[in-house]
Order: structure tokens, then sequence, then C-alpha cells
């Protein structure tokens, strides 16, 4: 039964928005042959095409047809277009059905003598003209390709086509593609944006939302109307934005049966079940599914469900996708509902051990925390973390975050480990993770092969802690406690000791012997391939000369050090942003303001590079120390001392607080200078306080 519905432009929702940024790509439509528009299941294709018809005043020039599973026959089809293009040619059903009725050849015929009789109308009436194909990808049939691709390649000149479809359109468009004859729009260009979901929310009468809400909202449905458009109808009363957020996830009912009904049961089997199994991946490609699902043509399974625009969102252009948040939160829910005992966990191992292997280390744990298996991740994360920690310290940072503190407590090497990660990163936990590594390590049997080496480690570690501290004292007898076992270190903690015993040699005023210290630190250093360590080690010479009135000897390390990163492109880490920041204070001391100037832009670029709030922070408060008129940025001692209680690290802290009190004082608010320091429990800085 053909419903009068499949040929009348459909109305839209009073709440419906304007979208001015698509309109402006739809208003292109008589400079093409065509406008494609394929997005999945409830991205509001149809609404945006009818509503920017209403706001064109472009119905009474448009035709529309709602295809349907039928017109894969190519007879039905050819007399459903010709239904719809009554209201351009009034006598267009009457002119084919002779023709039809004729024998099995004559829908070719039939399309012809349509197209001629509408270019007939279209030429005398002048104007262009509109022809809405709606739900274009039911149609599958050869036959029905064939006589598309004749309407948009020999058709009327003065009918343009709108082509709406849930995936990409083949076969028809191919030539015209090609030709540069068609405008396309994608899910991509469909997702509400934030201004948008803003919009929205306001005709439905919400207040309006926070920053945070819009931007939440915003990431939970990724620009997907319907599901923000179902949300709104689950709510069934007045709400908040907040719970707007809440009812958002594909595990819930009302958008499960959306999700359900329109997408997932339209699926071949194998295809479904390929879907289900690959849900459990927050990125994948094509040999991660392969290896999952076991499914040998992983790469054509993707390939189809690209073409069929099932949510899938690209990462890269080399072959790695995810799927829309809310469709990977109802296949998940529909795995772990149909699931035998035992299933998915199987999936995360198969996707863990394919992941190792290929290095991808956090995707790999996470998937072995998923399958219950938390001490094969912690000895994962055991193996790889100390070569991450000297290649890179905020991924191992990262990677060590990811296990939970009871399955750390069980393992004396990811204790000390951690202990390593806060000196790093001037963590202010590290007290308490000493306290509770040295336990560890003391409850080893003495005969364990490692104990040795676990409480030189751990007396290295707090021998630096206790520098940090200002405990000199302290540090120079675990030093000489960690030298007693150095035999048992490795050359990173070896080279960590050189460097502890550099520094108290130099505060002894004992040249010679720091000198030494710092040359076995910086081979240990090169030798465990740690470059950090290095710029560490150069920056602190070049620190000690700067403090010790030698600047002429402070600019040439610094100098040194900044050619030596530029020529060897070292890693970005923290140490070397303070490095800069440091030969920035030693340009500012010796006048030299554009230098230092100069590095202070590097300072803030790497920060930013390293996406650490602190370290920006700490290049943003340099750069406002080197303003050439001192200006004042934040002085509220309020708000000054509530930023700095959010900073972690003691070091940063420390940096902060002396370039806000010589940029206060520069501009004649000593007063704020003092109530600012005396509201730190950090010390006076040293030209400060004396």
């Amino acid at each position: 039964m053909v419903t009068i519905s499949r040929f009348s432009i459909p109305t839209y929702a009073a709440t419906v928005i304007d979208r001015p940024r698509l309109y402006e790509r739809l208003d292109a439509w008589q400079a093409v042959r065509a406008i494609a528009v394929h997005a999945p299941a409830g991205y509001g294709k149809s609404s945006l095409v009818s509503r920017w018809l209403d706001r064109r005043g472009l119905t009474a020039s448009t035709a529309w047809l709602a295809l349907a599973e039928d017109d894969n026959d190519p007879r039905f089809f050819v007399q459903h277009l010709a239904l719809a293009l009554e209201r351009l040619l009034p006598d267009a059903q009457a002119l084919i059905q002779p023709i039809l009725q004729a024998g099995p050849e004559t829908p070719a015929r039939a399309m012809q003598h349509l197209c001629a009789a509408l270019d007939a109308a279209t030429t005398a009436a002048g104007r262009p003209a509109l022809l809405v194909l709606d739900d274009l990808h039911v149609i599958t049939a050869p036959a029905v390709h064939a006589l598309l691709a004749t309407c948009l390649e020999h058709g009327p000149p003065l009918v343009h086509y709108m082509l709406l479809a849930r995936r990409r359109a083949g076969t028809p468009l191919a030539r015209l593609v090609a030709h540069g004859k068609v405008v396309t729009l994608e899910a991509d260009d469909l997702r509400f944006t934030a201004a948008e979901v803003a919009a929205y929310l306001e005709r439905q009468g919400f207040q309006p939302p926070t920053a945070a809400e819009l931007e939440e909202l915003t990431r939970r449905s990724e620009g997907w109307i319907t599901a923000l458009q179902l949300a709104v109808l689950a709510l069934r009363r007045r709400a908040t934005v907040h719970d707007l957020i809440d009812e958002l996830h594909g595990s819930d009912a009302w958008l499960a049966d959306f999700l359900t009904d329109e997408v997932l049961d339209r699926q071949p089997p194998a295809l479904r079940d390929f879907l289900l199994q690959t849900a459990i991946l927050d990125a994948f490609d094509a040999g991660l599914c392969a290896a999952v699902t076991g499914m040998e043509d992983a790469y054509g399974k993707l390939a189809a469900i690209a073409r069929a625009d099932l949510f899938l969102i690209p990462l890269d252009g080399r072959g790695w996708y995810r799927y829309h948040h809310l469709f990977q939160e109802l296949l998940q829910h529909r795995l772990q509902a149909q699931a035998p005992p035992g299933y998915v966990a199987a999936l995360h191992r198969r996707a863990a051990t394919w992941l190792a292997a290929n290095r991808q280390m956090s995707a790999a744990i996470r998937h072995l925390l998923a399958a219950g298996a938390g001490e094969q991740a912690a000895a994962l994360v055991e193996a790889d973390l100390r070569a991450t920690l000297l290649d890179d310290p905020y991924r191992a940072q990262s990677l060590l975050a990811l296990l939970p503190a009871d399955v750390i407590a069980q393992r004396p090497h990811l204790l000390l480990d951690r202990c390593r990660m806060a000196a790093l990163f001037g963590d202010g936990q590290l007290e308490t993770y000493l306290l509770e590594a040295q336990a560890a390590v003391q409850a080893l049997l003495p005969d364990d092969p490692d104990a040795m080496r676990y409480q030189g480690e751990w007396l290295v570690l707090r021998s630096g802690q206790a520098y940090l501290q200002h405990d000199l004292a302290g540090a120079a007898a675990y030093a000489a406690q960690a030298q007693a076992v150095r035999s048992h270190l490795d050359t990173f903690h070896t080279g960590t000791l050189h460097f502890i015993r550099m520094h108290l040699h130099g505060y002894a005023g004992e040249q010679a012997a720091m000198v030494e210290e710092a040359e076995a630190a910086l081979a240990a250093f090169e030798q465990a391939g740690w470059s950090a360590g290095m710029v560490a080690l150069r920056r602190e010479l070049a620190r000690k000369s700067m403090f010790g009135g030698d600047s002429g000897e402070a600019t040439r390390r610094f100098q040194a050090l900044v050619a030596g990163v530029n020529e060897h492109a070292a890693l970005v880490t923290n140490e070397l942003v303070y490095a800069y920041h440091l030969a920035a204070e030693n340009g500012y001391w010796l006048n030299r303001v554009e230098q230092a100037r100069g590095y202070q832009r590097s300072c803030l670029e790497l920060a930013t590079r390293l996406q650490d709030p602190e370290l920006i922070d700490l290049a943003r408060y340099l750069g406002e120390t080197l303003l050439p008129d001192a200006a004042v940025i934040g002085t509220d001692l309020a708000e000054f001392t509530e930023h700095y209680g959010r900073i972690k690290s003691r070091a940063v802290l420390e940096f902060i607080l002396d370039c806000k009190s010589r940029t206060l004082i520069a501009a004649g608010r000593s007063d704020l200078a003092w109530q600012i320091v005396a509201a730190t429990d950090i010390d006076l800085p040293g030209w400060l306080a004396s």
C-alpha cells in the first residue's frame, strides 16, 4: 500500500532550530546537479531539508519522494516517481501508465517520456525545480540505479536533485561526483555544534546551560540531534540540563529501542556479530578487529560498516576508527546481555594481546583490567615502565595511573616506580609513597634476588627527597647508605645518586668533587639513554653558575644546553621547560631582556605542547615578569593563593612565587608581594629573603 505521506514534504517539529551554516551549503542546489546528504539514522536529514525549503520559499517548486523497499522494482519506482512529480507536472501519472502496461521493458521508456515532459514544463515555466529523493539507501537494485543515473545525467537541465540517504550513494552518483557536479554533506557536517545544542535547549525551554554542561552534553551526544530529542522526551517533566546529561546513555531503554529498531536489527547477522564483538574497542583498525573477532574478512566488514554509515567515525587517514559513543554503549549493553559467561573477558584478552604486541601499552592494560586480569596488567606495566620512563616520563606517568592502588601496593617494583614518578613531577605525595615503598621493600625475604637492588633504589629516592626538602644532612646520610650498595644499582639510579652527590658537594663548596660527580652522572645518564636527566644535570650546573655570581659561565652553559637540544631534537619534558625558564631568568638578571623573552616564549611553547597546566602557568608568570611596563596581572591575594593552592609541584610553586614577587615589587606593590609570600609555606626566594 502506498501512503500519501511518501509524496509530501515532511513537516518538522515546532522546536526545530535554524542552521544557517548548513542552509548556505544547500543554497548551492542550482549550481550543481545534485546535493547528497548522507548520515546515519537520526541526524536530522529530512528535517534540515524540509526547514530549508520552507525558509527559502521553495516548497511550491519541490517534489518529494520517500523511497521504500518496493521501489527496487523498476515499475514501482517510475510509477512512484511520477506520483511525486504531480506537484510539478500534473499529468505525469497519466503520461506513463499506458507505457508501463505495454510490456516488461517499458520502465526505461516511461522514464524517458517522463523526463521529456518535465523538461518541457520547466523550460516553459522558466524556473528551476527540485526533486528530493529521501531514503535513497533502500535502493539496491542495479536496474533502478540505472534509471536514477538516467535522471541525474540526462534529465531536464532545470531539474536539480536532493538525495538523502543513511549511507553513501554509490553507482547513480559516481560519474557526477567525478565531474564535480555533486555537493556532499556528511554526518560530521550535520552534527550539532555547541552553539546549536544551546539554541535547541533554549527552544525546548531549558535554562541556559553552564559552559561545562554544554560541553558535556555536546560531547556525550556527539552532535546527534535525535539522541537529544529522545532524551528530552524521556524526561517527561520539566528538568535541568544536568538531568538531561544523566539521561543520555546508550543503554537507556528509549535510545536503545531506537538504535536497535532503526540500526542494529537491520544488519545481516554476521555484520551484527562483528559490531557487537568490536564494541569493546575504543579505537580499532582491521588488524585489531580480526584479532578480537577471529573474522578473516575484518577489512571487508569495516568497509561495509563505513558504506552503511553505521556511526563509524574515522580517527585518521590510516584506517583507524571508533564508534559513536552512544552507539558503542548500546552495542556493549547488548553484548553483555547476550554473551555467555567469560565471553566478553576473552574478547578483552584478545584485544590486549594484539595491542601489547603492537606497542599500544595503555590500551592493552585497559583491556586486561576490563577482563579482570589485574595481575597480568600490573606485570605488563612493570615490564614496560622503566624504559618508558626514560623515553617519555609523561606517558610513563599515565601508564602507571591506569593501575588501581591495591594492585600497585602488591609490587615493590611498582611502588618504587611511583616514587620515581612523584620525584620527577614534584608530587606532594612523595613522602607517603616512600613510606609505602619502604614497608614493601623491608618485607622482602633476605634471600630475595631483588632485595638489595630495591633497597638501593629506595635509598637513592629517599636521599633525593631529603635534598628537595633542603635537609642536606639527611640527603648525605641516605646517599652514603646508597653508595654502599651501588653495585646493585642500574645506570639510571647510579646516575641519580651521582646527581644528588653533585648538589651536596656544591653546597659544601667542594667544586672539584662537584664537577667529578657531575661528569659521572652525565656518563650514567648517557649510558641509560635518559635525555631528560642529561638536560636536568646541565641545567643545574648552569643554575649553580648563575646563583654563584658567574654570569658569563651561566650564559655559556645555558646557550650550550639550548644548542644541544636543538641539534639533537631532545624529547620535550618538564626538565627542558625548567631549563628554558632558568635561561630566561639568567637573561633577565643580565638585562638582556629580548634574549630572556625569547627563552620565555620557548618555555611557554614547550609547556603548551606538553599540555601541562602547571608548567603553562609557570611560563605565563615568567612572561608577566618580563613585561616592559611591569604590568600586574591578577594581583588579588585571595585569587592568587587559591590558584597556587591547586599546584602540586613544589618546584613550580617556588618559581611562580619568585616571579610574582618580583613583578609586584617592580610595579610598586611590595606590600602585596609580602602578603603573598607570607600566605605561602614556601621558602622565600633567596634574593627576596635577603
